[in-house]
């Protein structure tokens, strides 16, 4: 198994503004999506290298994206972002 680096994951809950520190995260959706959500982030990170950006919506890439059947997954710089 790929030894990785430490991160954390956090979430808001529907309704609520305010995010908290969440111990495990499940995807619930088709191998499809669920594929498509891991390329999205592999996207992501390789645009945060050479573009050295903040931060990438889900929503922002793809064009059927609707609030209220999907959940916006965002993908933070970890070298860019202070922990508080």
């Amino acid at each position: 198994m790929t030894d990785i680096g430490g991160f954390e994951i956090h979430g808001t809950a529907v309704g609520k503004e305010t995010s908290i520190k969440l111990d495990e995260i499940s995807i619930l959706g088709c191998p499809e999506t669920i594929k498509a959500i891991g390329e999205f982030l592999v996207k992501a990170a390789d645009r945060m290298i050479c573009e050295n950006l903040e931060h990438m919506h889900l929503q922002d890439v793809f064009y059927n994206f609707s609030s209220s059947d999907h959940v916006d997954i965002i993908a933070l710089n970890g070298n860019l972002i202070l922990k508080v």
